[in-house]
């Protein structure tokens, strides 16, 4: 549908435009904003009582998903957090966030971590984050979950496997 869309674009731009410009600017507007206007999320799960329960307490799960403009598609998306993320604790778009870091060695003497953010008060709730293949504790993402757990009163604990998040690459000498 997309090829589709944009060869419409190139027609219409060659008939209705007079320069080349012009109808570049029109296909990539175009390319730009197809994305937006026909994304929606696609959940695939079990049918349960619990995913009912889930679904509908997060309606956001099932609903069109709106990107910003000018992180229109996954590429741009994953290109701005890599670049982003450089600047760590030091970020115009996120606090800094205390973690206290608990060290588990592996059988194998592998090295593992949890950090751990504790709120003000604290209660028996408790959120497991999982950062992504390259994320840790002081991804702009997980500060900001991190962030909006402790504010309605988690424990945050942001897991980070071996290599990840300053944790030393090491195994047992065979």
């Amino acid at each position: 549908m997309l090829k589709f869309g944009f060869l419409l674009a190139v027609i219409l731009g060659f008939y209705y435009l007079n320069s080349k410009l012009e109808i570049f600017l029109a296909c990539l507007i175009y390319v730009v904003l197809y994305p937006q206007v026909k994304s929606k999320v696609a959940l695939y799960y079990k049918p349960s009582d619990f995913t009912a329960k889930v679904l509908s307490k997060c309606p956001s799960l099932t609903s069109r998903f709106y990107p910003t403009i000018w992180l229109c598609n996954g590429v741009l998306q994953a290109f701005f957090e890599g670049i982003i993320d450089k600047l760590q604790r030091y970020s115009i778009f996120c606090d800094s966030v205390d973690f206290t870091t608990e060290h588990l060695e592996l059988p194998d003497n592998g090295l593992m971590s949890i950090d751990w953010a504790f709120p003000k008060e604290l209660l028996k709730k408790i959120l497991i984050i999982g950062p992504g293949l390259t994320g840790d504790s002081n991804s702009q993402y997980v500060r900001s979950m991190t962030i909006a757990a402790l504010n309605k009163g988690y424990t945050v604990a942001v897991l980070h496997g071996r290599g990840i998040g300053g944790n030393k690459l090491t195994v047992r000498n065979m």
